[in-house]
């Protein structure tokens, strides 16, 4: 009898410490499922702030990185600039090359809570393929405002394109703050492109990173559209595809498995930062 009640116990032990790990375990998938990109770039910012997050290569050479704490800042500085003239869901056209400036817009735009829409960076030699490109997906999108770098409002690019500076006032937490926007001003470009004509472009290198103390975490969770990320448009007008910050977690997690990366790993990519 004694026997009896022993393994009786043991059973029940053994059934409770099996219902905590399972407790457990569905508890960390919920918290997994709860971090946002911008969560996890702010914890490793605070936990490995000199690390380096990205590195680029131009042309295979001469890198330059950014640490975490570097992208988070800047990623908040940009989002406190977006905060200031946009709403939560309002959508931001990114043109650039490639570049560190371009995944910092990137996260900007996840740090303001509005939806990035990554293209092509402006060449020269290929504008009649790239311009139809740009305006239809800024019209398709309803882009707000066109994020890009100094270089190609100063015309250093040599591309084609004149630019006239214009300073706004706007609130910046309560308080009137001056911005600097850009504006299309070439006719022949104006009349083909109309839409990207009338939007307010702004130089994301140029932003001081000092703003990044004026960053508010906006109210966003896992369902909120991240970005939209579209189609070449080489046969047909380019088509978007909504990702929301669930799709872009989940595409984390299955690269990090399919790969087995650590926190040691380090991925060597030359993926566009867009369909070109």
């Amino acid at each position: 009898m004694k026997q009896s009640r022993l393994m009786l116990n043991e059973e029940y032990k053994m059934s409770y410490l099996e219902h905590q790990l399972l407790e457990s375990s569905t508890q960390q998938y919920r918290d997994e499922r709860e971090v946002s990109i911008v969560n996890l770039l702010q914890r490793r910012a605070s936990e490995y702030p000199n690390r380096v997050a990205f590195t680029f290569l131009e042309n295979g050479t001469s890198p330059t990185s950014l640490t975490y704490r570097q992208l988070d800042e800047k990623a908040k500085a940009i989002a406190a600039y977006l905060q200031a003239q946009l709403n939560v869901g309002e959508r931001v056209l990114l043109v650039y090359p490639q570049s560190l400036d371009a995944i910092a817009a990137f996260f900007g735009c996840l740090y303001a809570g509005v939806v990035a829409i990554p293209a092509p960076g402006l060449l020269r030699l290929r504008l009649k393929r790239t311009l139809p490109r740009l305006e239809a997906i800024a019209a398709d999108a309803g882009a707000s405002l066109v994020l890009t770098t100094a270089s190609l409002v100063a015309n250093r690019d040599n591309n084609s394109f004149t630019f006239t500076a214009r300073s706004i006032v706007r609130p910046l937490n309560g308080k009137p703050s001056l911005f600097l926007h850009y504006s299309l001003t070439t006719a022949d470009i104006d009349r083909s492109i109309p839409h990207l004509a009338q939007l307010p472009w702004a130089a994301t290198d140029k932003i001081p990173d000092c703003l990044a103390s004026q960053w508010q975490e906006p109210d966003i969770d896992g369902n909120t559209l991240a970005y939209l990320q579209y189609t070449s448009g080489s046969t047909s007008t380019p088509k978007g595809v909504m990702l929301d910050g669930n799709n872009l977690m989940g595409h984390l997690a299955e690269l990090q498995q399919a790969g087995v990366y650590d926190a040691n790993s380090i991925t060597v990519t030359w993926m566009p930062l867009s369909k070109s």
